[in-house]
Formats: structure tokens, sequence, C-alpha cells
């Protein structure tokens, strides 16, 4: 199975969520003073790359951690919406069925990765609708 890291490099000049602080990475350990390096890391659970478990919107819900790392791990469709425009919405007609059904994920590539570094990453981002949600959740 080929692997493909989405991951954006964590950094203190990456772009956060309106409101939220960058993140800090403070040296606290050198290889000259104490013969190995340390990074501290200060950021909140909403910064870059991530998943949000049911615990982020919904009380009393599942936290991350509370997930088997498996039922991360499989088969993904991309579905390219590189098409659409700011606030457009994901339409059913995007996703091939009979493709969709034998993947355990399915992945909307935006082409919104062109922004990671720009005021408008976090604006008005193509979206799924309700019927997709209620047909896929």
């Amino acid at each position: 199975m080929k692997v493909i890291d989405l991951t954006h490099t964590i950094s203190e000049d990456m772009p956060v969520f309106p409101g939220s602080e960058t993140p800090k990475l403070t040296t606290k350990s050198t290889y000259e003073k104490d013969g190995f390096k340390e990074t501290l890391l200060q950021m909140y659970s909403h910064v870059g790359t991530h998943m949000d478990p049911p615990a982020h919107i919904f009380a009393n819900q599942k936290t991350l951690d509370q997930f088997s790392p498996e039922q991360f791990i499989g088969k993904a469709l991309v579905v390219d919406c590189r098409d659409l425009k700011e606030g457009q919405v994901i339409a059913m007609d995007k996703i091939n069925i009979d493709k969709a059904k034998l993947a355990d994920f399915l992945l909307f590539n935006l082409g919104w990765d062109k922004h990671f570094k720009d005021e408008t990453y976090f604006n008005d981002f193509p979206y799924n609708s309700r019927k997709l949600q209620r047909h896929w959740l």
C-alpha cells in the first residue's frame, strides 16, 4: 500500500486559525551544552494538519486517543475538486459512487494547499454539502 503524508511542517510562521496563537518552538537543550537537543513545543491542538475528534465539537464524545490507529489506515479515493471556486459547495456529482464504495476514505483535493502561506487559507474555501454529509456519514 502506498502511503502519502499530507501533513504540513509545524513552524512558528505557519498560518493558524484566526484568533489562535502561532506555535512556539523553544530550544531547551543543545548538543554543545547538554549532549542532546530538545525543543519545547507550545501550540494549540487545532494547529496545522490534524484530525478533529468528535470531542472537539461535542461534549462527552470520543477524543482522538480513544480511536484505534488502524481506523486511519486504508484505501482512499481522491475526489478532484480543484475546479471549485471560493465558497462553492462540493456536490454529490463530484464523486464516482462505484469507486467510492471500494474506498475506506474520501479525500477532497480542493487545491487549497496553494493558499497555505497566505491570508486566504482560512477564508471562504469550498465545502461539502449537507446532502453529501448525510450520504456518507
